[in-house]
Parts: structure tokens; sequence; C-alpha cells
């Protein structure tokens, strides 16, 4: 099984709700923080969801991990390595941002791409 895709929420606004049902249903999709600048909407979901990384000010979040990800892809390249972020999961992040917006609009549960490749190819080998 891949590894859990860890996300945190932005926003827990109408579209905030819509991310969090959408992901219920992905399996390898965990919440580990949310961002909301209302106090207590922010406090009452994190309580709901058992989440203990919780922010009011979206400034406060560091993005020292990209500035890492992207000096590793860096010297993955230089060192001829795989990455530590591989293609396959930032792919498979990127699509579950566009299947959470295509549930949405269309009102349904989509299947990911990515996962359904990847269960069929399991199912060849086997």
């Amino acid at each position: 099984m891949a590894d859990k895709l860890r996300f945190a929420l932005m926003g827990l606004g109408n579209a905030g709700g819509i991310y969090v049902r959408a992901l219920n249903d992905v399996p390898d999709a965990e919440l580990v923080g949310v961002i909301d600048l209302v106090p207590e909407r922010l406090e009452a979901f994190a309580k709901e969801h058992n989440i203990t990384h919780k922010v009011t000010d979206p400034t406060g979040i560091r993005a020292k991990n990209h500035e890492r990800i992207i000096a590793d892809l860096i010297q993955a390249i230089s060192e001829d390595r795989e990455p530590l972020v591989d293609p396959a999961s930032a792919r498979r992040t990127s699509e579950l941002v566009a299947a959470i917006y295509k549930s949405s609009r269309e009102g349904k549960t989509v299947e990911l791409e990515v996962i359904a490749r990847h269960a069929e190819s399991r199912e060849r080998r086997s």
C-alpha cells in the first residue's frame, strides 16, 4: 500500500466541508492540519476531527518543507538517484485536488485515475 497522502486544509467554509467529505472517501488520505481565520470554527472543527495542528494565521505556515523538497530534487538529479518525493506522489496529490473539484461540480463520487491504474497493475502482477 502507498504511503498516506497527508494534507492540511485551509479555510473551513463551504468548500472546506466539500474537501473533507471527498477526502473521507480516499483511503490513502489523512487530514493532519487545519487553517481558518475564525478561531471558534477552527477549534470546533479540530475537536470534531481530532486535529492537533491548527492555526488562524496562514502566514504562520512554514514553507521549509518545499525548499527541502526542491533542494533534494536538484541533488537527486546531480546524484542520479530518486528524489524523496517521487513524481508519482506529486501526481497523486494533483489528481486528488482535481478530483475533489470534479466531485463537487458533479455532485457524485469520482474515481481517481492513479489509484485505478495502481489497482489494475497489481491485478496484472498477481
